[in-house]
Parts: structure tokens; sequence; C-alpha cells
């Protein structure tokens, strides 16, 4: 937990919330990216997100990759599905209408077709054509429901291409390159990264290759496979061909895998640096490199928003009367306290005993009640060698103004406060 601040674990929601404002830009990064992945790309409505958010953070916690790459990971198995099931629908397209040419062609042959026209246009046009109309569609079914997972979608897909192969190669076994389909079906399955799912394509598609070769017999005229030694052969080399294939996406996957966890570690790296250059070592509060881009940012904005500047009074009296360690102390708590009162906006170290706050708010007054309520706190804290109280310097930012105007007016406020009875002044 990164607010550190066990004296207040009754409130709950407070803490939360300062939690996600110490994290806000990585935390609002992720929910956008994994939002949009979740809900646009892995076709589920914005009701199924947190869902999805829970299901990223145990796949993050597996695979040790971070949530927007995982987010973006998953994205691409989405992304990878729906166009697995495109080309279903291709493959079924493209042996339609080979079946229909194939026919027109037999039917210009004169006594080629001995059963009839129109029975091969049942049993070898129309029976296929339906069989893998049926299972395309069932497929597509699976993928549109919103009830289903992205992996039960996958594997859905993975299987029904495998069925359809199954139809397309009992059917028309007497054209033995149409075994290469059962390794096309299990090469697609590399695309998703998952041994698990490619196993069960590896083992569904020899299962297929042996029913479609020895157990079903489409046509009542065809010689079973084992009677003929070099169809036995072939589908013996078939056999070594699928086997081949799928130990031929076990390694793709593992090495796609393990680059893909330096890439992600590596990122973890950078984002940890970043982070620590961003952040004060004392009271893990934004430092001035973290202030100076908030401020930008808001320049950027252009949105009303009020700007705090914070002066711990007398704190250089406790430095040099109970020491160092003391005064770090009173710096830790102050800030534990800051994250509590001012939880969703953004505070900062300034130096030494100043600190900053960006409240999202564009009522000074209503700033003002928090930085009342900072000071009543901070004054009643009983932990602490002696009672500490605070000035604060409040300035409204408007569209057209500048960062530095910002902190001047700013600190123009908390100069004028020393001389109040309230240690409260919003520049004017």
């Amino acid at each position: 937990m990164i607010v550190q601040s066990h004296f207040f674990a009754h409130n709950f929601e407070i803490r939360v919330k300062a939690l996600f404002r110490r994290e806000r830009f990585r935390y609002n990064r992720n929910v956008s990216v994994y939002y949009f992945f979740a809900t646009r790309q892995a076709c589920v409505g914005p009701r199924r997100f947190f869902l999805f958010v829970q299901r990223g953070s145990r796949s993050m916690n597996k695979s040790s990759y971070p949530l927007e790459i995982q987010a973006e990971i998953d994205g691409i198995v989405a992304r990878w599905q729906v166009l697995h099931q495109r080309l279903i629908w291709t493959l079924v397209a493209i042996a339609s209408a080979v079946e229909l040419i194939y026919l027109v062609a037999l039917n210009r042959i004169d006594g080629f077709l001995s059963i009839g026209l129109g029975l091969y246009f049942l049993k070898y046009v129309m029976a296929p054509i339906l069989m893998s109309l049926a299972l395309a569609l069932a497929s597509s079914w699976v993928s549109r429901c919103g009830r289903f997972s992205v992996k039960a979608r996958c594997y859905a897909t993975t299987l029904a291409m495998t069925a359809v192969c199954l139809v397309l190669y009992t059917i028309h076994n007497l054209f033995p390159v149409l075994r290469m389909l059962f390794i096309l079906s299990i090469l697609l399955t590399a695309t998703y990264g998952d041994m698990a799912l490619t196993t069960v394509a590896a083992l569904a598609n020899a299962a297929a290759l042996i029913l479609g070769d020895l157990v079903f017999c489409w046509d009542a005229g065809r010689q079973p496979v084992t009677s003929d030694p070099v169809a036995l052969l072939e589908f013996f080399l078939a056999l070594v061909l699928l086997v081949g294939s799928y130990l031929s996406c076990r390694a793709i996957i593992y090495y796609e895998r393990e680059k893909n966890q330096a890439t992600a570690r590596q990122q973890m790296e950078q984002r940890r640096l970043r982070q620590e250059l961003s952040r004060d070592s004392l009271t893990g509060l934004g430092n001035r490199k973290a202030l100076r881009e908030a401020l930008d940012r808001m320049v950027e904005d252009a949105r009303p928003r009020v700007f705090a500047m914070i002066d711990l009074d007398h704190f250089k009296q406790l430095n040099d009367t109970y020491g160092h360690l003391e005064g770090d102390r009173c710096l830790h708590v102050f800030s534990q306290l800051l994250e509590e009162v001012c939880a969703g906006s953004p505070a900062f170290r300034y130096g030494g005993d100043e600190f900053c706050v960006l409240f999202d708010l564009d009522d000074p007054e209503q700033a003002a009640a928090l930085c009342r309520e900072l000071d009543k706190r901070l004054e009643q804290r009983r932990d602490l060698v002696t009672r500490v109280r605070c000035s604060f310097g409040l300035a409204r930012f408007e569209p057209g103004m500048t960062a530095h105007e910002l902190l001047q007016r700013a600190d123009e406020a908390l100069y004028r406060c020393k001389n109040l009875p309230e240690p409260l002044c919003i520049y004017s």
C-alpha cells in the first residue's frame, strides 16, 4: 500500500483516493488503455469492465506484465480471434466456390458423374456447404455473445476451424493435399501465445485426421487407408507433420513469451526510474520536477484550478530543538495528512518545509476549507513532539496564465498571510 497511514485505517475511502492520487498518471493510463481493449477489442460492454480489470490483474500477477502491457496483449489476442473467425468464413467461402466450380467442370465431361448430377450435388456440394456454414455460424455466435470470455471464444474458434477442416477432408478425401488444412489450423493458434490452446488444437486436429482417414467413410467406393501401403505412408507422414507443426508452435510461443517478458521488465524498470525521479524520497510526494510537469499539463488543459503553497510554521525551530529525525518525522506525518485531506488532488514537496497542492477545484473557498481542515488535523496530532501549524497561500489559475505567474501569486499570498490573524490568504 503506497499510502502507509495505519493511524487512519477507519477511513478506507479516503486512503484509497489518496492511493489513486499518488499513482494518478499510471492508474489513469492503465484504466483507459484496458478499458479500450476490454470494451472495444474484446467486444464486451462497459458493465463487464470491472471483470476484465480483475482478469487483467490476475494475468499480470501470473505473467509479471504491467497492466497496460497485459492490456495490449489481450487486445492483440482479441483482434486475432476476430481475424481467426473471419478466416473460417473465408475457408468456407473458398471451399464452396471450388466445389461449385468443380461440379460445373465435371458436368461438362460426359459419363464422369456415375452417381448422377443431383446426388453428387447433394452429397459433395450441399452437404459440406451446409455443415461448414453451421459450424461457422455457431462459432460466430460464440464470438459475438458477451457471456463468453475471450479465452472461451478463442477455444471455440480454434475447434470450429478444426471441425470445418474435418468436414472438408472427410467429404473430399480424394485429395490428400487437404490434410494440410489440419497443419494450418494448428499454426493459426501460435499467435494466441497460449500453450494449452495450441496443445488442444494439435490433439483435436490429430484426432480429426485419424477420424477422416480411419473411421469416417463418406464415399462408399473408397479403399481403406490401411489397404494401400502408399496411402498408409502418407497418413503417417501427415501425422509427423502435425507433430512437427505443434512443436514449432510451442517453440514460437515460448520464445515470444520470453521476449515479451524481457520487454516488460525493461519497461517496469524505466517506469520505476521515472517515478523515483518524480518523487520526494522522504515524504513520497511529488518533487519539483513532478510539480513542473503537473503545472505544464494544467496550462495545456486551460481549466480553472486552485493552487496552494503551504509552509510549516516554526519548522526550523523544531529541527534545531529536537533534531532532524523529529523534523523528518513531522514532514512524513504532514505528507500523510496532506494526502488524506486533499485526496484526489496532486500534492508536492516544493523544498524544505514548503509544500504545494494543485486542487481539482475552481472555487478558492472550497480549497480554503480543505486547508483549514488540514491545519486543524495537524494541530491536533499528539504523536509529534510539539504543536505544528501551517500557513497557506492560495491562487486561482485562469486560462491564459503561465505557471510562473501562478507560482508568483501563490507565493505572494503565502507571504501576506504571515501578517494576518488567520494563516491563510487567497490572492486577489
